[in-house]
């Protein structure tokens, strides 16, 4: 109650309503491990605020500041506070008001059918995109749409198929290998460099636009006999490879080039 307490202080929202403070996830449950937190509920109303788009954005910067700030432990587990909607509670098989001292969910051991292969195959195919993002990113939306398929994928298995299905175990495992925090860092460091105006050179980015050019026609017959997807792998790691070579990101070498040529690579190089 102390730490809630202190966190709800923290948000410094006027006449902030706090419903309840609830213990969720693995930790309330038997699906807990060494890697698990516990994971603290502060439970309101959203649409108390008025905008509860504001609001969601509001409350996770918020969640992000402090826990990124405050390293609270319990026997060796971090405490994550989270300010929840009560119109969406999170899925959990158990869920402990601390406020109420009660169960508002009894959590039921029920032997979980897990595909260790199925969740072993998803993490290495994650594994891949995660790492070539990481190793080839240039700009920093290339970083975006890597976490959100991750966030995307989880929600669909818990809602889907609940905390064991194969989408939520996997997301568990690139959490606990620290792939989310790589992910997160990198996101960050992208948008300072494109952002940064210091020591940069950008009077021959038109030069890029050229290279690029004898880059595909040097691959034309290669690429002309190539399917829609292949097509689109292929330019894209030629641009990519000059975009970088160039401290340029994607976008800009594509805005670039269409600028000049009046349409895309994809569409140039078919003639």
């Amino acid at each position: 109650m102390a730490i809630a307490g202190t966190f709800v202080d923290y948000l410094e929202i006027p006449n902030f309503e706090v419903l309840d403070i609830v213990l969720t996830g693995s930790m309330s449950n038997y699906n807990w491990t060494r890697f698990s937190d516990f994971d603290l509920h502060v439970v309101t109303d959203y649409s108390n605020l008025q905008c509860d788009d504001l609001a969601e954005a509001l409350y996770q910067a918020k969640k992000k500041i402090w826990n990124d700030a405050h390293n609270i432990r319990i026997r060796g587990h971090e405490v994550e506070l989270y300010v929840e909607d009560i119109k969406q509670p999170p899925v959990s098989q158990g869920v402990f008001s601390v406020r109420d001292n009660r169960w508002l969910q009894v959590p039921k051991y029920i032997q979980p059918k897990i595909s260790t292969g199925a969740v072993n195959h998803k993490v290495q195919d994650l594994l891949v995109q995660i790492k070539h993002a990481l190793e080839t990113a240039d700009d920093s939306q290339d970083i975006k749409r890597i976490t959100d398929k991750l966030r995307k994928m989880r929600r669909a298995g818990l809602d889907t198929g609940g905390e064991f299905s194969v989408e939520n175990l996997a997301f568990k495992v690139i959490r606990n290998l620290g792939y989310l925090d790589r992910l997160s860092q990198a996101y960050h460091a992208t948008q300072d460099r494109e952002f940064s105006m210091e020591n940069m050179d950008h009077s021959k980015d038109g030069d890029a636009v050229e290279e690029l050019r004898a880059a595909l026609v040097a691959k034309q017959k290669k690429i002309q006999s190539q399917d829609d997807d292949e097509v689109y792998d292929t330019i894209d790691s030629i641009m990519t490879r000059i975009a970088k070579s160039h401290s340029i990101s994607g976008q800009k070498l594509h805005d670039m080039w269409v600028d000049k040529y009046k349409q895309i690579p994809d569409t140039w190089i078919m003639k």
